[in-house]
């Protein structure tokens, strides 16, 4: 179970590199300014402290990029000199807000001069942000005004024996393929897609994640309200309420 989990994460993170540096980026922020006692937060306590410069961070990254998305077509320059100022004077607004709580212990300041105390923190971190994401969309495999490219699921598993393939199951963009040898793999595509491929199988769709060849099935059991499929190899595949009346139809259970 752990190593799934792992393996999931995993995925996750190469799938999302550039929020993956931005968690590891307010990770290291929270670090480094609690142990200094940044803005004079040395007498507060140290887990108090890891708490307010990740929430602190976190508020400021987050904004940028919803503030950038209406601006993300406009000249590298325009959204600079738009969204910094925006991000800067709703992360003194929302510190602001936080002096009202037990997260930030000191007494609200002046708006405005709140405002340019914070200014020399937040827009580096918002500049940095929007260069990030500037340079993420640099990088696309198409411009955002055309079609998404067609999935590679069918070279990906017709690069495998589609007799063997025991089970699917899908993770965002990509599909994690059970093999008959117990082996697994994991090709980019859309459950959909390769059910589509895998029609000359004896198989269905029994979930919207979840592809199962019927070779694959050792017992079909109810758990409380949940119909579950008992595959080969200990792996259990969930049956979506909405299918269970055509698989039992077509002899599933």
């Amino acid at each position: 179970m752990v190593g799934e989990r792992m393996e999931r994460f995993v995925r996750l993170a190469r799938g999302r590199p550039r929020l993956v540096a931005y968690a590891g980026a307010i990770a290291l922020m929270a670090i480094l300014f609690s142990f200094a006692g940044a803005y004079d937060t040395d007498e507060i306590a140290l887990g108090h402290r890891l708490l307010l410069w990740t929430v602190i961070p976190g508020l400021i990254v987050g904004q940028t990029i919803l503030v950038r998305k209406p601006l993300r077509d406009a000249p590298s320059a325009a959204q600079f000199a738009l969204a910094t100022p925006i991000v800067v004077a709703l992360a003194a607004l929302q510190i602001h807000a936080l002096k009202f709580t037990p997260l930030v212990p000191h007494a609200p300041d002046p708006i405005l001069g709140f405002v340019l105390f914070v200014a020399p923190a937040a827009a580096p971190i918002a500049m940095a942000v929007l260069a990030a994401e500037i340079a993420g969309d640099g990088v696309r495999d198409e411009p955002r005004d055309k079609p998404a490219p067609a999935p590679v699921i069918g070279g990906e598993l017709n690069a495998l024996v589609l007799a063997d393939i025991h089970w699917l199951k899908s993770h965002d963009h990509y599909l994690e393929v059970g093999l008959a040898d117990g082996q697994k793999r994991f090709v980019r595509g859309r459950i959909s897609d390769a059910a589509q491929l895998l029609g000359n199988v004896d198989g269905a769709q029994v979930h919207r994640s979840w592809w199962v060849a019927r070779r694959a099935v050792e017992r079909a059991e109810t758990r409380g309200r949940d119909r579950i499929l008992r595959l080969r190899g200990g792996v259990d595949a969930p049956v979506g309420r909405t299918r269970v009346k055509r698989l039992r139809e077509t002899g599933w259970f």
